[in-house]
């Protein structure tokens, strides 16, 4: 494909690609280990349940469409001298998809952050427990 790449180019690119692929999985688990403690201890009130477990799917899912986006490099063009490419529209969902999961991330921690007096005394704490 890329005859012209020397070593450290590739290695570059193969670093930079490993190290987005390990950052995913930390943020994966910055997400998941946390939601499994925090359920496990009732902090969370039931309708915070529901809008973590759609943080932790939307985290899955932003992996599995990482994993399509590649994949769509990594297929053969009719064209063998074609330079390998992956699809822009994957980029595109992938990079707003990120955006997404990072917003609702603030917007679900801030509203925990700036919830009413009234709330407060609903919501468990460690104190309380």
């Amino acid at each position: 494909m890329n005859h012209d790449m020397t070593l450290p180019e590739f290695k570059f690119i193969f670093y930079m690609e490993w190290g987005h692929r390990m950052w995913g999985r930390l943020v994966g688990l910055a997400y998941i280990l946390p939601t499994v403690y925090f359920w496990k201890k009732g902090y969370f009130t039931r309708s915070m349940k529901g809008r973590v477990l759609g943080l932790c799917g939307f985290v899955f899912f932003q992996g599995l469409l990482g994993w399509y986006m590649v994949k769509s490099g990594l297929e053969e063009k009719p064209e063998s001298h074609d330079i390998p490419r992956v699809s822009q529209y994957r980029l595109s969902a992938h990079l707003g998809s990120a955006l997404l999961l990072y917003s609702a991330s603030l917007w679900t921690g801030l509203t925990l952050l700036l919830l009413p007096i009234h709330k407060m005394a609903e919501t468990k704490t460690p104190h309380s427990a």
